[in-house]
């Protein structure tokens, strides 16, 4: 479990995908991809694979990701293989946010 804040970087460890916190929740939680909980981008690494193994769905860059439940919302800064997830839930890859018209 980690108490996230605003601006916070996370490394996937078995692979490439890396998110930065956007909003954060009021509880500590805890962030996976593919299962394995990420680490703080100053955190020491453990070995990446990215090349292989059955990894479904991917995190996409410069895409949002959210989850209602606690109120967190996620940007990807680096793509890679694996699913997002806050405390078990699957994340929800955000739409775009719809602008008023300036007519």
């Amino acid at each position: 479990m980690q108490e996230l804040k605003v601006g916070m970087r996370l490394k996937s460890p078995i692979g490439s995908a890396e998110i930065m916190v956007i909003r954060a929740p009021d509880v500590s939680v805890e962030m996976t991809c593919d299962g394995v909980p990420m680490l703080e981008e100053m955190a020491q690494e453990v070995g990446r694979n990215d090349a292989g193994g059955e990894v479904e769905g991917e995190v996409e860059l410069g895409k949002r990701y959210s989850d209602n439940t606690v109120g967190i919302e996620v940007l990807c800064i680096r793509a890679g293989r694996g699913r997002l997830a806050c405390d078990g839930r699957e994340l929800i890859l955000m739409g775009p946010k719809v602008l008023p018209s300036a007519d």
